[in-house]
This record gives structure tokens, C-alpha cells and sequence, in this order.
């Protein structure tokens, strides 16, 4: 129907290019607007963590048609965001030679690229990218990190500072700090963060970073001090305090004290791991002894099963032997406890002490 209307709308133009865009036009209104809703709700979905629904939409439209370029942009950064990175580098060289895609889709290749550490490829995509917008602080932030990933700390280094130098920002700090770091400058890395936050003291990111580069550099009782503004999972917090008690163990030890203020640093490190394990019992409930039996019951009949399905092809009716393999060990087990019972008062209490010897009956061999 959509078709034949289409046929006879032609010849009221003068161009059939026209005519054809027209019915194209008109015939997909209706549809389109409700697929759009659709969609647009499927790429809600992706940016809650339900990627599947919009790829698995995606794949079907590329059977069926010719992905828009948004669509291959969309399905790029989804893919991304679901970690499937594998299936990104897949799609981008698949489509790759049909055109220029918009940005945001090759910043999803490089960063796919760069998580497969295949440098030289990423490093090339950011670089496409930073010419289209070379102010994009993302972009930049990509290529910095990217940079030192791959080993070139000094290029990313040297990326950073001329940033930093050019306009102080919160990603700029941390570019520089991630730059530092993975040079093995921890020390460096420290001063920029306690930089960073003296000049952006309300940040709750650059607070996360420089507790970490003080976790880093074994400052570990500043970085407590300063996880309490650092809005920190519950987790990351526990590990500061056990690492802040072991700090003052490593200080309690130091020879250059004197002997009574190494006494009490070591009286204050007992109390803080006193407190941190009250806080950390209830974190032990499925630990043994309270889980153990559960697992061994459930191994053993795991290999009860396994058994029996190996050996019933060549012992038919071993099913009827369980009832009383199970007995075997109750029945060891008691003969054993009856026989320590009588035999071990009978040796202990006797008067004269003797050697005990294993009298073994013969077995044809001394009477031919």
C-alpha cells in the first residue's frame, strides 16, 4: 500500500528524487514517531545499565537495513558503556569505510581500543577526534591517559602541565595526577592533588583523589582524616582504617622514639584495631565454622551423584547398595571407639611393661 501510493504521487513532480524523499517522508511519520519513543526509552534503559534491549534492537535493524549513522554512533557508545569492547572495535571496522561517523562514536573506538591496549590505534582515534574539537577536555583527558597507559609518561606528563598551565580545572588536576602516577612519581602526583585541593577545597572528586594518593604514598592517617569529606564506599573507608592502625605499628617500632612513646603508640594502635574488629565481626557470618558443613554436605552428594552416574554402566543395581553403604561408616567408626575402649586400659594398666609385637598367622610359607 505504502508503495503503490508512492507510485502514483510520482508523477506529480517533475523530479523523482523529490517524489521518492516525499513518500518516504510521508509514509514513515506515523511509524516513525512511535519507533522513536520506543527507542528513545531503550536508550534510557542503556544509560540505567540495561544495554541489552538497544543492541539486540540494533542487531536486527542491521540485517534488515542500513544503520543511520546516529544508530552506529548510539550502538558504539552503548557497547561501550557495557564494557563489550571486543564488539566495538568489531562494529567500527565494519562500518568504518561507509563514512565519517560523529565524534562521541570514536571516542567510544579509542577508548575500546585503549582497554584492549592496543596503544597505537587509540592513540590515532584521539587524535581524529581532537582536530574536529581540540578544546573538548574529555578528548584531551582520553589522550593524556591513553598516553601514559601505553608508557609514554612523558608525553602525557608534558600534555598535562601545558593544560594545567593554560587554564586550572578540576580535570586538568586530574590528568596530571593520573600522568604522575603512572610514572612511578607518587610524590609528585601528592603535591599536585594537595594543589588541586587548595584550589578546589568543595570537590568532592579531587578530595577521592588525593585520599587515594595519600593511601598511595602509606600517609595513611591524613588520608582517614580527609575520607570523611571524601564521601567514600564503606569498603574503601575500612581499608584506610586497618591501614592507618598498621601505620602506627610501623611507628611504634621505629627506634628513634623513646621507649615510653613507643609504648603508647603502641597502646592506641591496640585500641583502633580493637574497635576495627567489632566493626568487622559481623562481615565473618558465612565464614566457618558456620558455613563448612553446609559445603561439605553439598560436596559429598555432589560426588555421590557423580559416582553413581559413571559406574551404573557397568554396575546395574548399585542403587540398592546405598541403603547400606551408609552404614559402613557408623559401623567402622563404632568398632574402632569399642576397640581403644577395651585395648588401651588393658596396655595402660598393666603391672609389667612389655613390647607389643604384630604376631601375623602364617600363610603357608614356614610349613611348605
Amino acid at each position: 500500500m505504502f508503495f503503490n501510493g508512492c507510485l502514483r504521487l510520482k508523477g506529480l513532480f517533475y523530479h523523482q528524487r523529490t517524489s521518492l524523499a516525499l513518500c518516504l517522508l510521508l509514509g514513515s511519520l506515523p511509524q516513525s514517531s512511535q519507533a522513536s519513543e520506543t527507542y528513545d526509552q531503550m536508550i534510557v534503559q542503556a544509560r540505567s545499565g540495561n544495554s541489552s534491549p538497544v543492541l539486540d534492537w540494533l542487531a536486527k535493524e542491521a540485517d534488515r537495513r542500513p544503520l543511520t549513522r546516529g544508530e552506529l554512533a548510539d550502538g558504539l557508545q552503548i557497547a561501550g558503556w557495557a564494557n563489550q569492547d571486543r564488539q566495538v572495535v568489531d562494529i567500527w571496522q565494519r562500518y568504518q569505510a561507509s563514512g565519517p561517523l560523529p565524534v562521541r562514536a570514536r571516542v567510544a573506538v579509542a577508548r575500546a581500543y585503549r582497554n584492549l591496549k592496543e596503544w597505537n590505534t587509540s592513540l590515532l582515534l584521539w587524535h581524529e577526534a581532537l582536530r574536529a574539537e581540540p578544546d573538548n577536555d574529555d578528548l584531551n583527558s582520553g589522550l593524556i591517559m591513553t598516553l601514559a597507559d601505553s608508557g609514554d609518561t612523558t608525553s602525557a606528563q608534558q600534555l598535562a602541565r601545558q593544560r594545567l598551565v593554560v587554564r586550572q580545572t578540576p580535570q586538568r588536576y586530574l590528568d596530571l595526577t593520573y600522568a604522575q602516577r603512572a610514572a612511578g612519581r607518587d610524590w609528585d602526583a601528592l603535591q599536585t592533588a594537595s594543589e588541586a585541593k587548595r584550589h578546589f577545597p568543595d570537590d568532592v572528586t579531587l578530595r577521592r583523589d588525593y585520599v587515594a594518593t595519600l593511601s598511595l604514598n602509606r600517609v595513611s592517617g591524613p588520608a582517614l582524616r580527609n575520607a570523611a569529606t571524601a564521601q567514600l564506599p564503606a569498603a574503601k573507608q575500612r581499608k584506610l582504617q586497618a591501614d592507618a592502625a598498621a601505620q602506627e605499628v610501623r611507628i611504634a617500632v621505629t627506634a628513634s622514639r623513646s621507649e615510653a612513646e613507643r609504648f603508647r603508640v603502641a597502646d592506641r594502635a591496640l585500641a583502633d584495631y580493637d574497635r576495627l574488629l567489632g566493626l568487622f565481626v559481623p562481615f565473618y557470618d558465612l565464614f566457618p565454622p558456620e558455613f563448612t558443613g553446609m559445603v561439605l554436605a553439598v560436596t559429598c552428594l555432589l560426588q555421590f551423584t557423580i559416582s553413581l552416574l559413571i559406574e551404573r554402566r557397568y554396575e546395574h543395581k548399585l542403587g540398592s547398595a546405598l541403603f547400606w553403604v551408609i552404614w559402613y561408616p557408623l559401623v567402622y567408626w563404632m568398632l574402632s571407639l569399642f576397640t581403644t575402649l577395651v585395648a588401651f586400659p588393658k596396655v595402660m594398666l598393666r603391672s609389667k611393661p612389655r613390647r607389643a609385637r604384630w604376631e601375623s598367622p602364617d600363610r603357608g610359607i614356614e610349613k611348605g
